[in-house]
């Protein structure tokens, strides 16, 4: 045996196929939020996701309802932005139930009151149907 180590050598030309300002990694709902983010403010955007639908674990996986976007007494709602843009999506084609309307230890939200006032149910396919919405406009 030699204590040389023997190498290999491999160079690729690879076509570049398009140029963007911004390439989004994930159409969870960091990722829509992201891409509808960096589209609005102007940059060329690409959004790539490996499933046939957007929406992540919300989707995928069926992990619903959203918890609250509100304050933990249910008074003030804390988060907004992209994220009510798609529940108002979904609540306008009749996919979701706003969290304004949810109220604590209900069904909606398996009965627990703490911190659970202001959830949003929502059916999957209208979430698929609101994120996709959201970064195609």
């Amino acid at each position: 045996m030699s204590d040389t180590q023997e190498t290999v050598s491999h160079t690729w030309d690879i076509p570049l196929r398009a140029s963007m300002d911004v390439a989004v990694i994930g159409g969870g709902s960091a990722g829509v939020a992201a891409a509808t983010a960096a589209a609005r403010n102007g940059a060329s955007t690409v959004l790539v996701e490996r499933y046939g639908f957007l929406g992540g674990t919300s989707t995928a996986g069926m992990v619903g309802p959203f918890m609250t976007s509100y304050t933990a007494d249910g008074k003030r709602q804390l988060v907004a932005g992209v994220f009510q843009e798609v529940i108002d999506r979904m609540v306008a084609m009749g996919g979701a139930v706003d969290p304004s309307t949810t109220e604590p230890g209900t069904a909606w939200s398996s009965f627990i009151k703490l911190g659970h006032a202001n959830v949003t149910p929502f059916h999957v396919e209208s979430l698929k149907m609101a994120a996709l919405e959201m970064v195609c406009v």
